[in-house]
């Protein structure tokens, strides 16, 4: 249920910052990427924290201060990390000489915090104590962040190419930061990043930390993708064909290498050329091919896993009272 909010509001902030087409194209991969689809299926807290996270994001855009400091106040209450949200805001705030509402963003943190302190030692000390130092005890490594983008996975890796093309276009936008728009997305993923980094790991054995990126990479897909539509480029199309195709290695489907070395080269021509219209209905295709692929994926790829070789079967239990 979550995901269907997750959904929305990719939506909703990908059109507010970069126009309809853009939201459009967010949902669309966020709805059938395998690595996103497959993450939204899965019972985690970021699932939670996602939605909430985007909304307070959606508010403050708005300008919503007060409805965006009532949201940010509870992301930290879902999972730990989320405790930054309000000082991101805060931070934000403050760099655009807002004074007045970063206050009220760092008095919600501060209250977050505090209330949270408070309702886990009165609900259980020993407990509660028990679980903050056993967290405390993770570890922060120089090779969080890489080990997160070169081996993806869930209980086993998943190797999907679009995970990484979704990092690859977020860390490019980075480099964009003359407009409001820019900054704003950019400012939210660079300190995502740096709490995660800090907070994920060494050996990528927590993924779902890593959930609320989520609706970046599929908002910075559906940006790259826009401008593609809008000009087609073999710069732009590239990084599409050399990781879009993974899904058939997800279904363990062999493309045999002649042909696929021929359809590389026969693809790439136009674009080579400029043959500007062929290569604008090539773009199209191509795109609507790989969403299809996509979606033939997230159908076929098995999802559900077991410890044992095969899953148990329920057992129907009686009861007797007599």
């Amino acid at each position: 249920v979550a995901s269907i909010f997750t959904l929305w509001l990719t939506y909703v902030l990908g059109k507010n910052l970069f126009g309809e087409a853009v939201g459009r194209l967010s949902l669309l991969f966020l709805a059938t990427v395998p690595y996103y689809v497959v993450a939204h299926r899965q019972s985690f807290l970021e699932n939670f924290l996602t939605p909430l996270f985007l909304g307070s994001l959606i508010l403050l855009r708005k300008n919503k201060i007060y409805w965006a400091a009532i949201l940010a106040f509870f992301c930290g209450w879902i999972k730990i990390p989320g405790f930054a949200v309000p000082l991101m805001m805060a931070l934000w705030l403050w760099r655009k000489k807002e004074a007045k509402a970063a206050a009220i963003m760092l008095v919600t943190g501060a209250t977050s915090i505090l209330s949270y302190l408070g309702y886990g030692l009165l609900a259980g000390k020993e407990a509660f104590l028990f679980i903050l130092a056993n967290q405390s005890d993770r570890g922060a490594f120089v090779s969080s962040f890489f080990n997160t983008i070169t081996n993806p996975r869930f209980y086993g890796e998943f190797h999907d190419g679009w995970y990484i093309l979704g990092f690859i276009f977020s860390l490019v936008m980075l480099t964009k930061f003359n407009q409001e728009k820019f900054k704003f997305y950019n400012w939210f993923l660079s300190l995502w990043l740096l709490v995660l980094f800090l907070t994920a790991g060494r050996f990528n054995n927590s993924p779902w930390y890593y959930y609320p990126l989520i609706p970046f990479g599929a908002m910075a897909i559906g940006y790259f993708a826009n401008q593609l539509l809008k000009k087609p480029s073999l710069f732009l199309i590239l990084p599409f064909w050399l990781l879009g195709f993974t899904g058939f290695d997800l279904l363990k489907i062999e493309i045999n290498p002649t042909c696929l070395r021929l359809a590389t080269i026969f693809f790439f021509i136009p674009f080579v050329l400029n043959l500007k219209k062929i290569s604008f209905w090539l773009v199209r295709i191509f795109l609507i091919a790989l969403v299809l692929l996509n979606i033939y994926v997230t159908l076929r790829y098995p999802t559900v896993h077991c410890l044992e070789e095969r899953c148990l079967a329920p057992k129907k239990v009686i009861l007797n009272y007599d």
